[in-house]
């Protein structure tokens, strides 16, 4: 029972920072950029990493951990201007898990899985997820499912993924260089 608070714990900090920074900065940032942006998509969505490595390693769980984080982020944005629908944080979650577990069973049954490294298949994960996910929130947010809105949610969370994966490899590298130092 204690992991799985503890993993409630971290999973739902990470997303609740990876959100926060997305609303806080990335949003902001579009919208003075390009008048033309769609302040439903994130272009650089960085919760989306967080979902694909606790998908990974928590599997179906992970659902569940991100969920109420997910809905603190729904509501926020809806607060800030959004229109986001209420059942988009469910949607989400369950798109983005199928489209994981996609990229799992492709990978695995085409025996790349060993010839890969794990970054590379965190991307290709992603991507999948990414796909699924832009057509079911395209499909759930807009009437006429624009081609612009799923190729915003594809590139937003494929850049958010990316960009989550640096900065974990840089705080792991950080983390191994202090206990060399220590």
């Amino acid at each position: 029972m204690k992991n799985h608070v503890d993993h409630f714990v971290i999973v739902s900090i990470a997303f609740i920072v990876a959100s926060s920074l997305t609303l806080g900065f990335v949003i902001p940032v579009q919208g003075l950029l390009s008048q033309y942006a769609i302040p439903e998509i994130g272009l650089v969505f960085l919760p989306h990493g967080i979902r694909v490595i606790a998908f990974h390693y928590l599997g179906w769980k992970a659902v569940l951990h991100m969920l109420p984080a997910s809905y603190l982020f729904w509501a926020l944005s809806n607060s800030s201007g959004s229109e986001l629908d209420v059942l988009s944080p469910i949607v989400s979650m369950v798109a983005c898990y199928i489209g994981f577990l996609g990229a799992t069973v492709v990978v695995k049954k085409e025996e790349i899985g060993n010839k890969i490294s794990t970054w590379k298949y965190f991307v290709i994960a992603g991507a999948t997820s990414s796909v699924v996910n832009g057509v079911a929130l395209s499909w759930l947010q807009f009437e006429d499912t624009p081609f612009s809105a799923l190729v915003g949610y594809v590139v937003g969370d494929t850049l958010g993924l990316a960009v989550c994966l640096v900065v974990v490899m840089y705080a792991f590298r950080l983390i191994r260089l202090s206990n060399e130092l220590n």
